[in-house]
Parts: structure tokens; sequence; C-alpha cells
């Protein structure tokens, strides 16, 4: 079993460096970073709902 957490609930080094970096960004490289998030997320949710809608067709069948 993996050993527990000792920092629920605290911010992480991963996370602090996240939160720094976009702090440092420029308007446009924000911008760039967010189109990129709003496409990825739209593809995931297209192939997510086809793949969904195709288990529940099989599963009634």
């Amino acid at each position: 079993m993996p050993p527990k957490r000792q920092n629920i609930g605290r911010l992480t080094n991963a996370a602090k460096r996240r939160r720094e970096k976009r702090q440092n960004e420029t308007e446009e490289e924000t911008a760039q970073r967010n189109k990129r998030n709003r496409l990825r997320m739209s593809q995931s949710r297209a192939t997510k709902s086809s793949q969904q809608h195709k288990a529940r067709n099989e599963a009634q069948i």
C-alpha cells in the first residue's frame, strides 16, 4: 500500500511552479494556452460522447 500523503490540502511544488509560470505569461501566451485547452477539451468531449453512446447501444442489444 502506498504511503499516506502528508500534504493533503497544501500546494504541491508542481502546482506552485505551474501557478508561477501562468502568472509570468504574457497576454498572448495566456490566450494561446486557453485556446489549446478549449480545443483539447472539446475534442475530449466529442470522443467521450460517441464512446459512451456506442456503449449504451451495445448494452441495450
